[in-house]
């Protein structure tokens, strides 16, 4: 009898030493909403539905399977530039950005990204869009047929080129399943819940163009400027380079946007750089050195926080 109590004392001392270290140990918390799985102490603030989180995705093609001569280099150095850049700002974090270059940027692999950025965003969040390709213009309209000149415009992806030359007219050599149109971009737009969303769009017009190319010069002089009115919507912003008579080779909107995110675009020296600051900060150095005229669509009230310091 003594020996059993005794066993049942050692039992319940025993257990009330194990709920005792239990109960301080800090479990750690999975956060749900980022592109990998982060653990958390429960000591730390995890984000909710109210918090405002920064989201972006950044495409830059600049490799094209079957024609090498499209390629343009320039493009996948600013984009790592771009994705390099955020992270050092507070409002930035690795695991909230998705980036799609080279052979990766096919059509499927950009539409899963379009996915990503709608699984994770909702309406509190800001989403950044980047895409740097070729861009042109097609010789009809697709449904929903909303086009007034009868024109659709689309960007080219990896695939987006097929590998022969057409002595009649450049829309034969964009392959109809390696370009995404206008209004598939705006669909994927809509979808996004954010009430606050960045898009930048630096498309090269001129990489390939061969001289039967020269009777629709004034259409792709227009390409940006109807793109970005087809894509613009409230709570949006959307900055594109437009080029006139000499369509440029190089990334130089994308390169003085990314100098004026970095800081230089910050005039009222507040630590933050919007999407209107930096633009306007682009332009005017694109307009010094190119014949290039960037243009802004802008229906977002007030202005688009897009990198802020750490000090504020």
């Amino acid at each position: 009898m003594k020996r059993t109590l005794f066993n049942v004392l050692i039992l319940v001392t025993f257990g009330a030493l194990i709920l005792s270290s239990a109960q301080s140990v800090s479990f750690p918390v999975y956060e749900k909403n980022s592109t990998s799985v982060s653990i958390q102490h429960s000591s730390q603030k995890i984000p909710t539905k109210e918090d405002t989180e920064y989201w972006a995705l950044i495409i830059a093609v600049g490799e094209y399977e079957h024609c090498p001569d499209m390629n343009r280099p320039k493009m996948l150095t600013e984009a790592a530039r771009f994705s390099q850049l955020l992270p050092f700002f507070m409002n930035w974090d690795t695991t909230h950005m998705k980036v799609i270059t080279g052979e990766d940027a096919t059509v499927v692999n950009i539409y899963q990204g379009f996915k990503w950025l709608d699984d994770m965003e909702d309406e509190n969040d800001v989403c950044l869009i980047y895409l740097t390709t070729h861009g042109f213009p097609l010789w009809y309209d697709r449904p929903p047929f909303d086009e007034a000149d009868g024109k659709d415009e689309a960007l080219a992806s990896y695939r987006g080129f097929l590998p022969y030359d057409s002595p009649f007219r450049w829309e034969l050599l964009s392959n109809p399943f390696g370009i995404i149109i206008d209004d598939q971009f705006n669909r994927w737009f809509n979808a996004l819940e954010s009430n606050s969303i960045g898009v930048i769009v630096d498309s090269c017009h001129s990489g390939g163009f061969n001289d039967n190319f020269n009777r629709c010069i004034e259409k792709s002089t227009s390409f940006s400027s109807e793109f970005a009115q087809e894509i613009t919507a409230q709570n949006r912003i959307v900055l594109t380079s437009v080029s006139e008579e000499d369509i440029s080779y190089g990334s130089y909107f994308s390169h003085y946007l990314i100098d004026g995110f970095q800081g230089s675009a910050d005039k009222n020296y507040d630590g933050c750089v919007t999407m209107e600051e930096a633009f306007y900060y682009a332009k005017n150095k694109v307009e010094s050195y190119t014949s290039m005229k960037p243009q802004i669509f802008d229906q977002y009230p007030g202005e688009l926080k897009i990198t802020i310091k750490n000090t504020i």
